[in-house]
């Protein structure tokens, strides 16, 4: 649940000197608890984020570079050992200046098949 004050959560992401900053925003903003054993930036079951700083998201190649990471991250909770976490309904790629979100679903050919390599 986001807090009341939405300004807090502004304050702190501008302020954000690294990645790390950038992800303790929006875990302590929507209440998530996180574990970074599973070596993945933020997971709940709904969506599941990569964070980054000062990002050029007008950039194609950004975004396809931080999109094929979360797919890798998918593949893993498909294929991997991770078993106890299923796959997200949404990617969220942050930084600390904006945000993209997509659905996982349209992305399933690059996750779905064990033996299929994609570059």
């Amino acid at each position: 649940m986001a807090k009341k004050h939405s300004f807090d959560f502004f304050d702190s992401i501008k302020a954000a000197k690294t990645e790390e900053d950038v992800k303790h925003t929006y875990a302590g903003h929507f209440g998530i608890k996180y574990n970074t054993a599973d070596k993945h930036d933020l997971y709940t079951p709904q969506v599941l984020f990569e964070f980054k700083l000062l990002k050029n998201f007008e950039s194609v190649r950004v975004r396809a570079a931080i999109l094929a990471q979360l797919l890798y991250y998918v593949r893993q909770l498909k294929f991997g050992t991770i078993v106890e976490k299923r796959i997200p309904f949404y990617l969220c790629l942050a930084d600390q200046n904006e945000a993209i979100l997509t659905e996982t679903n349209i992305w399933k050919r690059f996750y779905d098949d064990a033996d299929e390599k994609y570059t």
